[in-house]
């Protein structure tokens, strides 16, 4: 992408990008589905290219463009039928992608050699059993640890996802939306709940 290509999620109204650094605006929904509060994108990624990119629709799942938002098509082979809260969807440095699901746990997705190859998803881990069943995000991998924000703190795993420890000392009991780490060092967690955390 370029510098003056933007792209923003309207509540309600979907996906839109800018050119031309944000002086105008298009909508880029055909395809996308509209659902009882209107088309409600939660989050969307471009893991392999400006022109891939994966949203998250609410009720619907996930939808997936190859031609920079122009037209889009579901990308739902293995996630369940029907769930409520979405925490995202998110690609990381190990190669998959993720979607996380209030009560289901966090799946992985994976694609063929080609970025437009159809996107299969599976349970990872124990993620539905040991994560907390609200408000769960998708994960970071900060140094070879993953690291999920989720309605009751932060949980990590080192063992690629089969045991999930609560690391929150010092945090509040409640929702942590998310967690990045420092720039200039990445061993500086910051964890962003009623305030911002380090």
């Amino acid at each position: 992408s370029t510098s003056d290509t933007v792209w923003a999620t309207v509540v309600g109204s979907g996906i839109y990008r800018s050119t031309n650094g944000g002086a105008s605006w298009a909508p880029r929904n055909t395809g996308l589905p509209v659902g009882p509060n209107g088309l409600q994108v939660y989050s969307f990624t471009s893991p392999f290219s400006s022109a891939v990119t994966l949203a998250m629709v609410e009720g619907a799942g996930i939808y997936r463009s190859t031609n920079s938002g122009a037209t889009w098509v579901p990308q739902n082979d293995g996630l369940p039928a029907s769930y409520g809260f979405q925490g995202g969807v998110s690609s990381q440095s190990d190669g998959y992608l993720y979607v996380a699901i209030d009560g289901q746990g966090i799946y992985r997705g994976t694609t063929g050699a080609n970025a437009s190859d159809p996107v299969t998803w599976t349970a990872w881990g124990t993620t539905a059993a040991q994560l907390p069943s609200v408000r769960t995000r998708t994960p970071s991998l900060i140094n070879g640890v993953y690291v999920v924000p989720t309605g009751q703190g932060v949980y990590i795993s080192t063992d690629n996802g089969a045991t999930w420890p609560a690391f929150k000392t010092g945090l509040p009991g409640g929702y942590v939306i998310n967690t990045v780490t420092d720039p200039s060092n990445t061993n500086i967690v910051y964890a962003a709940a009623n305030t911002v955390y380090k």
